[in-house]
């Protein structure tokens, strides 16, 4: 049964990367000017989802365990720390860049008169929001949830035998 689950995991795992990768590499550059009707480069993150997600919940399940079961408190914290610190800093990184984007998309394409209009989303940002670095976030969002959880039962713990 073991190793049903890892290679469903391991499954998960390739069809996740595999969805970040086309999207990304569906991005049109902003100077083409294409009309259209919406973002299609997004359609393998919608059909990827499921895996995405199970892929989510399997390293957040697998994270809890090898935590709970090998590290004390204070390397999860440590962990936790390091997590959160990398997912701001992921993010921060990726909103500039969003900015970016939008400022150049409203210089090159005429449709657009002001900032406020320009989509964030769009074929153009797909790069932007869908690369290495999002998905490290993704996992960083993994290991900062199972170190949490880890943490809270591993003191629950140490409390009932302490007290």
């Amino acid at each position: 049964m073991r190793y049903l689950y890892l290679s469903i995991y391991l499954t998960c795992i390739l069809c996740s990367i595999l969805a970040f990768a086309l999207t990304n590499y569906s991005t049109i550059p902003p100077e083409a000017y294409v009309g259209g009707n919406g973002n299609l480069g997004i359609i393998p993150v919608v059909f990827g989802m499921p895996f995405i997600l199970f892929f989510m919940v399997l390293t957040i399940i697998y994270g809890y365990q090898w935590m709970f079961n090998k590290l004390d408190v204070k390397k999860m914290a440590i962990i936790s720390i390091v997590s959160l610190l990398g997912i701001a800093i992921i993010s921060i990184i990726t909103w500039i860049k969003a900015k970016q984007m939008v400022v150049l998309l409203k210089e090159v394409h005429p449709i657009y008169s002001e900032v406020d209009n320009v989509p964030m989303l769009s074929i153009n940002s797909n790069a932007v929001f869908f690369n290495i670095w999002t998905f490290i976030a993704v996992i960083l969002l993994c290991l900062l949830i199972s170190s949490l959880m880890a943490r809270k039962d591993r003191v629950k713990i140490l409390n009932k035998k302490g007290g």
